[in-house]
């Protein structure tokens, strides 16, 4: 570490900090949702069903393109109620972890299996219960899911479930998960994002109110974010040029509104155009290889963590690799 005491504040740069801290501090106080009836909370999010989780499960079902969403409520830390409505600032203190999200095909039975761990295991203080979407509706007296994606439920159908990737590699301890996947009874279909929850929970919030934080973040005032301004927004300088390079139509290197606005419609297209994508790399690269992936050319070509989720959903006879058959079996699956 570089000791810091005995350094004079630049006065270049002096003026550019202060600016970017009002900036931040002006955006941690927008409001992204305003005050609702019933009130949104996360208190007792272990125990019940909240509005907040609701409100989450529905972000994350759609950004996924899923038919449900399961999330556990031990991933939503604030425990706090929001009659104000929700703020850019709130989103820091109920998604404090970095956690990211993977959707997965899971058979109507497991889900149901899933549910009943999920709401009487160590009940009533158990991470991993479950907060679920408004589409979804189970009945704890009966023990049964009556609907799915607002239809009746069918033990025998694959559906595509959005939930914390750290349930796949054993946290909160899911029996009923972890011994599916053992069994091959998880069909893979990774999509899935660098993002954590907190940064796609923004993100589907910026999008709605996407007026909002594009005036703000545009300082300058003619209706196009530079660099500087889309650093501000975002944090950090490669992020901004991530965004500009993706968003920006015109070749101008600037983002402006209506550029911003298109960017934001397609999200949802995109993220359902990339379903299976990873399944398809790896389908190819066993017919390249000879009809077999190691676990040292998943590392090499998907880095170790998708690595570790692909295999791990996908390998169902614990080898090791990944055959031409296995891989064959979850195209028709998807078929």
């Amino acid at each position: 570490m570089v000791p810091v005491k005995g350094y004079v504040d630049s006065s270049d740069l002096l003026p550019l900090a202060e600016h970017v801290k009002a900036t931040l501090k002006k955006l941690s106080g927008l409001r992204l949702i305003a005050p609702t009836e019933p009130v949104l909370s996360s208190k007792n999010v272990r125990a019940k069903q909240v509005t907040l989780g609701t409100l989450f499960a529905n972000l994350f079902r759609d950004w996924y393109s899923s038919d449900c969403c399961l999330f556990g409520g031990g991933g939503i830390r604030g425990s706090r109620d929001y009659p104000d409505g929700l703020f850019v600032g709130d989103l820091e203190s109920e998604f404090p972890f970095p956690t990211s999200m993977s959707r997965v095909q899971i058979q109507g039975e497991l889900v149901q299996t899933m549910m009943q761990f999920s709401t009487e295991y160590h009940y009533p203080n158990y991470g991993g219960y479950f907060q679920v979407d408004d589409r979804f509706v189970y009945d704890s007296k009966t023990r049964t899911v009556v609907s799915v994606a607002g239809k009746a439920f069918d033990p025998d159908q694959f559906y595509g479930v959005c939930l914390p990737t750290p349930l796949l590699l054993g946290m909160d301890g899911f029996e009923p998960l972890l011994q599916a996947i053992k069994s091959g009874k998880v069909v893979a279909d990774p999509v899935r994002d660098a993002m954590s929850c907190k940064e796609e929970a923004l993100m589907c919030l910026i999008s709605q109110n996407l007026a909002a934080f594009f005036s703000l973040a545009d300082s300058s005032g003619d209706g196009k974010l530079n660099e500087e301004e889309l650093v501000t927004l975002v944090g950090s300088k490669m992020a901004a040029k991530m965004l500009t390079a993706g968003i920006d139509q015109d070749g101008d290197s600037l983002v402006s509104f209506d550029e911003a606005l298109a960017f934001s419609q397609t999200l949802s297209r995109k993220r359902s155009e990339q379903t299976g994508h990873i399944t398809q790399l790896v389908y190819d690269l066993s017919e390249a290889d000879g009809g077999e992936v190691t676990k040292e050319e998943l590392v090499k070509n998907f880095g170790e963590n998708a690595a570790k989720e692909v295999g791990l959903l996908m390998d169902i006879d614990n080898s090791g690799a990944l055959s031409i058959d296995e891989l064959k079996v979850l195209n028709h699956m998807h078929g």
